[in-house]
């Protein structure tokens, strides 16, 4: 007798509990288990941009929540995020019937390239990936500092605090590298509220800022921008200096940095130590 199929469905098809399910079981066995919340997972549809009908869900014969694909959109850009297939599904084909139809679902909606980012070390993601015409643009790092590592000195300038909304103002002209889809402007916009902004002047001139967010004992910095008329290395340095001093007993993060971006070296210099690795694969598609 011959089995059921797995049903690929429209995610705006699947209750949320149902979406929720499929990504909590895709990145259960990840070196970071994810656990999404419905309410996080909205506010993720909304600050990614995340068409519903062009994103996807997979059932199994059963009909359990196995998988799912967001695809976001963004004039004639597509991204995907949240791929995921529960472990005891994986190397069945589902993961390529998720991404086959958010392809094409990018197509239906006139984009002309989708992006996507995987960990390195993520072999067999890669190579489907690249079978159907992904290649790798750049790479990704992630960096965090504890407070083990010890007090840094205090600089000559010191950040304040700032409103987030006014300081994003300088977003596109203060970041060396494009940022990736999760760390556009806009999708840090629907957060800002939530956010704590530092500013850092020299006499009254705005010269970097960054957007910080505390949760218990870890400090994440959502966002750094620097001045390109300041010397990008002095004065990060002072920025994550002023940080650092103000939050002393945090582990400090930082997600996704490109990695041609200079802030790297600063990172680097100041003890930080990059703890993930992704890379950003670019597909184009023809008009």
């Amino acid at each position: 007798m011959q089995k059921e199929p797995v049903r690929i469905l429209p995610a705006d098809a699947a209750p949320w509990d149902s979406l929720v399910q499929a990504l909590n079981r895709g990145y259960s066995d990840y070196s970071e288990p994810i656990h999404t919340t419905v309410l996080q997972l909205q506010q993720m549809v909304t600050a990614w941009d995340i068409d519903r009908r062009g994103s996807v869900i997979a059932f199994s014969p059963h009909g359990r929540p196995i998988g799912v694909g967001l695809l976001g959109i963004r004039g004639n850009r597509a991204w995907i995020g949240g791929l995921a297939v529960a472990p005891e599904w994986r190397r069945r084909g589902v993961g390529r019937a998720i991404l086959n139809s958010l392809i094409q679902a990018a197509r239906e909606r006139e984009a002309t390239s989708v992006t996507l980012e995987v960990l390195t070390e993520n072999e067999p993601a890669i190579s489907l990936y690249r079978s159907t015409g992904f290649h790798i643009h750049r790479e990704l790092l992630s960096w965090e500092r504890g407070p083990e590592v010890g007090a840094l000195p205090p600089p000559a300038s010191r950040a304040v605090p700032a409103k987030a909304t006014e300081l994003v103002s300088n977003f596109d002209a203060w970041h060396a590298e494009p940022p990736c889809w999760q760390r556009e402007l806009r999708s840090l916009r629907p957060h800002l509220h939530r956010m704590d902004g530092w500013g850092l002047f020299e006499g009254s001139q705005l010269v970097a800022y960054a957007l910080t967010f505390e949760q218990g004992n870890q400090l994440t910095l959502v966002d750094v921008g620097i001045s390109p008329f300041a010397d990008a290395h002095i004065t990060a340095r002072a920025l994550l200096q002023s940080l650092q001093l103000l939050h002393a007993e945090c582990l400090l993060t930082l997600r996704n940095i490109p990695a041609g971006d200079p802030l790297n070296h600063t990172l680097a210099a100041l003890g930080f130590q990059v703890d993930r690795r992704q890379y950003e694969m670019i597909l184009k598609l023809p008009p």
